[in-house]
């Protein structure tokens, strides 16, 4: 009879699959199913247990059995692989590479790669309710709302630059790799690329059915969009960014936009004291718009006797304040929020690794913290983190990690040489790479993004307390799924994930921030149109679209062009100028004056003393 393993590492007892908790601890079995790349997949029959493991479940998509299980990569990685790796920043839109089977042969590439899309929509009896894992883009469309649509586009608009810069960008424009998870688009595997010439024309015809069928309130918006598009009157991606951001926050600004947040941080059952701390206070939170009512982050301390405390309570307490003084009147504009995030974190960074060397405090004895914050502005949301700290993006039906971990684990991953479980086998594999307060802002890199809030949405911050052995992926839908339907609060949620925490960890500190954003639409809305340039909005009222022509200046201003590559043409020659010969006499004379006077000077400089004067004559 098919079992499945619970993913307790300290349980593994083997269950029935019809099970939804282990018989022995009560984790929740997490049925972690995967797709398969490789057309040696093919070889194998359906219900079929592959390398005593991975249970064939449907054509390309296997279970994983044995969850708990460690894996083990190859020595080399193939290079269609290695795009996976270096891209893994891009995790909310990219699939991770789970495990692989060894090929057969030596002599040719057999091998099959699994492929990890997250959490996956389950019917009830566990089993997936899409044949391919996810859901098609095409087959979500028509349902979605005008800013969801929106924000695919923009999430995929956004991926091109990184998916062109590894050579895989071709992978956008197949539309059967196109899916979606939760409010993500997510790409179903990666296809290198068959040459260099790719640009953005080429998304005309992947996009030509969505854009046609479009929600009314953006369909005047994008059917242009899809004629500029296709006569290639969109250069580059950051130019189709730009005009899709303009469209979303033109369209934002008919929604409502409600938050709440919540915090709540304990010592847990084995700690002598708390080196957590959280900005709103613990038990604290805000309901509304305003910026310290919308922003939220987690510390965890690190490093020396109750300097983590100190740290962690340092940057709770100044860090928002000082981005609250450099938000005034609300920043909109995405560039210029990220810039604050990263001065006020240099700023704070600086202060605390000042105060290190102040005390004279060396190595371990340097008192630090991690750092993940949410800061949500209408139907943006930013988030950074520096350490070990996680966000997530929960939906009623999904869960993403949005943050990578600045520890061992992650950076053998995104340098290419390991896959993410395998690297989690290393010795010291949770040791972190980085923390706020340790070195000069010159060394730190903190990760700093933004994304687009479409629907209701939960950002869960929290502290390795909880996040340790994958308690976030297993409980996340007994735990949240009672906020999203109305059965629970954020009180009631946070002090069950604390809860969580310590009977299920217990070995650390615990902390969790909840940001929980509801978007409202409007009842009935207006259509947007086209972003013109700056110069037609001076002279024209924007009430009007005005009619296309040959002629239809650009959406919005354009980057100067390129230096030529060929020299430019010799100055024209003065005409009807005509010089007497007497002139051409006099110039030859002084040439010849010029070059024995140069002769003279040249032996001087050698010291020959003795060389004649420069001859006087022609």
């Amino acid at each position: 009879m098919p079992t499945l393993c619970c993913p307790n590492p300290t349980c593994q007892t083997a269950n029935e699959l019809e099970r939804e908790v282990c018989s022995a601890c009560q984790t929740p079995l997490v049925k972690k199913y995967l797709w398969a790349v490789g057309d040696w997949i093919k070889a194998y029959q359906l219900g079929e247990l592959i390398e005593e493991r991975y249970r064939l479940v449907q054509p390309r998509v296997l279970l994983d059995t044995l969850p708990a299980q460690p894996t083990a990569g190859p020595d080399e990685m193939p290079p269609y692989i290695a795009p996976y790796l270096k891209l893994f920043g891009l995790r909310l839109h990219l699939p991770q590479v789970y495990d692989y089977f060894p090929s057969s042969d030596p002599e040719m590439d057999l091998s099959v790669w699994l492929l990890d899309p997250g959490a996956v929509p389950l019917n009830e009896a566990g089993e997936p309710l899409h044949p391919e894992l996810l859901p098609a883009l095409d087959q979500v469309w028509p349902g979605a709302g005008p800013l969801l649509q929106l924000t695919w586009l923009w999430q995929m608009a956004k991926l091109w630059q990184p998916l062109q810069g590894k050579n895989v960008v071709s992978s956008l424009l197949e539309p059967g790799f196109l899916k979606v998870n939760g409010y993500q688009a997510q790409l179903r595997e990666l296809r290198i690329d068959e040459h260099q010439f790719y640009d953005l024309r080429h998304l005309a015809p992947v996009w030509e059915p969505l854009l046609t069928g479009a929600h009314p309130l953006i369909a005047p918006f994008c059917e242009t969009l899809g004629r500029r598009l296709s006569q290639g009157k969109i250069p580059h991606s950051e130019h189709l960014i730009q005009v899709l951001e303009t469209a979303i926050t033109e369209l934002s600004e008919q929604y409502e936009f409600k938050y709440q947040i919540l915090t709540l941080t304990d010592q847990g059952p084995n700690r002598e004291h708390n080196e957590d701390a959280c900005y709103p206070p613990s038990g604290l939170g805000g309901e509304g718009n305003q910026l310290l009512t919308t922003l939220t982050l987690i510390g965890d301390g690190v490093g020396g006797q109750e300097g983590g405390e100190v740290a962690s309570q340092w940057v709770a307490e100044h860090l928002p304040l000082m981005i609250s003084n450099q938000v005034q009147g609300g920043a909109t504009e995405p560039s210029a929020v990220l810039e604050i995030l990263k001065t006020c974190i240099e700023k704070v960074n600086d202060q605390l690794n000042s105060r290190n060397d102040a005390e004279e405090r060396r190595e371990r004895e340097r008192m630090g913290t991690t750092l993940v914050l949410a800061l949500a502005q209408n139907h943006q949301l930013y988030w950074a983190n520096v350490g070990d700290s996680r966000c997530y993006w929960l939906t009623p039906d999904s869960c993403l990690q949005m943050t990578v971990d600045d520890d061992l684990a992650c950076r053998e991953v995104r340098l290419g040489y390991m896959l993410y479980r395998e690297a989690l086998e290393l010795p010291r594999s949770g040791a972190l790479t980085q923390a706020m307060g340790l070195a000069p802002s010159s060394q730190l890199y903190p990760a700093i993004q933004y994304a687009f809030v479409p629907a209701d949405s939960l950002f869960l911050l929290c502290s390795d307390g909880l996040s340790d052995f994958n308690r976030v992926e297993q409980y996340w839908r007994r735990e949240s799924l009672g906020l999203f339907n109305g059965e629970k609060t954020l009180e009631d949620l946070a002090a069950s994930l604390i809860n969580l925490a310590n009977t299920q960890n217990g070995h650390d500190n615990v902390s969790v921030g909840l940001l929980f954003c509801q978007p409202r639409p409007p009842e009935t809305g207006t259509p947007i149109l086209y972003p013109r340039s700056s110069a037609e909005r001076e002279t024209h009222p924007p009430a009007v679209e005005a009619p296309e022509t040959t002629t239809e200046p650009d959406p919005l201003p354009l980057p100067p062009p390129p230096s030529p590559l060929v020299p430019p043409p010799a100055p024209k020659r003065a005409q009807n100028i005509i010089l007497p010969p007497w002139v051409f006499g006099v110039i030859l004379g002084l040439l010849a004056l010029g070059a024995g006077w140069w002769g003279w000077q040249s032996l001087n400089s050698s010291g020959d003393s003795s060389a004649p004067p420069p001859s006087q004559g022609f």
